[in-house]
């Protein structure tokens, strides 16, 4: 097995791990159980098809470089998480930076459907060591590029896609540098394409902006979102009135506090950002 440097997302369902909490109550009847399994199981199932869609969709649009191209784009999942990554190698494809803009692009689009359906996911994107291989037919991953990506969704607080520092300065190397042949020309192209798709949120942590412009075929999908980030900020917002009168002082409350200012930053990321404005 080769070492080589991979693009990786990783993306995490939220609220899952609460929810089938509920099945370890024994007095629950079959109906009860079967309704907790398809609430959970059934977001999993759309997380799933709105990812492997949404992927399809974005490869299929990006063709169009001649006989350049990058390294083929490839997924694993396991319960209510998803993981798609891209090699970096040029030894055959040309176009690396095309790897990483077709994965951000994606991992956006399906972020972006996703909320607006009502389903609340986080993770992150970024790059690092990894070695490939397969296990029952399926791709596996294993290397600092998982561990990275991983330990940055850890990290995001409220429904985000984190872009990982070693991602951000690789695509300001190749975006800043001359190119001498076409190839880097294509390179270099790709790479301030997807610096065009990082901001820096509150916090200054780079995020990717699913609601950029090179997002406007999702442009049904914004307010569809933003209505559905209401509703679940303002559920949050009614809890801590209740809450700051029970248990002010309490760990609950403190917890419960940092969910509060999470859902106001999410809510203030879509004010400053949303392109279609309605």
């Amino acid at each position: 097995m080769t070492i080589e440097w991979y693009a990786l997302s990783f993306i995490d369902i939220l609220g899952q791990a609460n929810a089938l909490k509920q099945l370890n109550d024994e007095s629950l009847s079959p109906d009860e159980v079967k309704k907790i399994i398809d609430n959970t199981y059934g977001k999993v199932k759309k997380f799933r098809e709105v990812f492997s869609k949404t992927f399809a969709v974005v490869i299929k649009r990006s063709l169009g470089d001649g006989d350049l191209d990058s390294n083929e784009l490839k997924s694993d999942s396991f319960s209510d998480l998803i993981i798609h990554y891209v090699s970096l190698k040029t030894e055959q494809k040309q176009l690396p930076l095309k790897g990483i803009y077709t994965l951000m692009l994606a991992t956006g689009g399906s972020f972006l459907q996703m909320l607006s359906d009502g389903i609340f996911v986080r993770g992150a994107i970024e790059i690092g060591r990894g070695i490939e291989h397969q296990i029952s037919g399926s791709n596996e991953l294993y290397g600092s590029a998982l561990s990275n990506a991983y330990q940055l969704e850890q990290q995001a607080g409220y429904p985000r896609i984190v872009i990982g520092e070693k991602l951000y300065k690789h695509l300001v190397g190749v975006a800043d540098a001359k190119p001498n042949s076409k190839k880097e020309e294509i390179n270099v192209g790709y790479a301030k394409s997807c610096l065009s798709m990082i901001v820096q949120d509150c916090d200054e942590q780079y995020v990717l902006n699913y609601l950029s412009k090179e997002f406007p075929q999702y442009e049904a999908c914004i307010e569809k979102a933003y209505e559905h980030i209401k509703v679940e900020a303002n559920r949050i917002f009614d809890k801590e009135t209740l809450c700051s009168k029970i248990m002010r002082y309490g760990f609950f409350w403190r917890k419960h506090n940092t969910l509060v200012t999470r859902y106001k930053d999410f809510l203030s990321f879509f004010d400053k950002y949303r392109y279609y404005k309605s």
